[in-house]
């Protein structure tokens, strides 16, 4: 009996992991740069954030992202708690950092996240801007 119970128990927590990837798979998707330029060009909406350091953003990013460092984001998600319901593409230098706040941001509420798997080193369009 004991033996059945564990069973039962082990094929619940699997069926709801398998459904907790799921939920986070329908909130998010990864892009590259070529899908992310296409993003910005076909959504007048799209909220743009660039999760590097303060240095790094300020050596040029996307057109009108929003600076949320990566160490800093719980700290200042009220930049962006009323974007909840629009679509965010996320970035950084690689994909790393980006790919780490998927979480937080789902748990926050996001529900249309983009992240650009290849980062910003890879961003090759006319769509940038850089400190003067």
């Amino acid at each position: 009996m004991i033996k059945i119970k564990i069973c039962i128990i082990c094929f619940i927590l699997l069926f709801l992991g398998a459904c907790a990837n799921n939920v986070v798979d329908s909130y998010y998707k990864e892009v590259t740069s070529e899908e992310a330029k296409s993003l910005i060009d076909e959504n007048d909406d799209l909220i743009i954030i660039d999760v590097r350091s303060e240095e790094e953003y300020t050596l040029g990013r996307l057109k009108d992202a929003i600076s949320i460092p990566y160490d800093m984001l719980i700290n200042q998600l009220d930049k962006i708690n009323n974007f909840k319901k629009k679509k965010v593409l996320i970035y950084c230098n690689s994909g790393n950092r980006s790919d780490n706040v998927i979480p937080v941001l789902i748990r926050e509420g996001f529900t249309k996240i983009y992240n650009m798997v290849d980062g910003i080193s890879n961003w090759n369009y006319e769509t940038f801007e850089e400190d003067i």
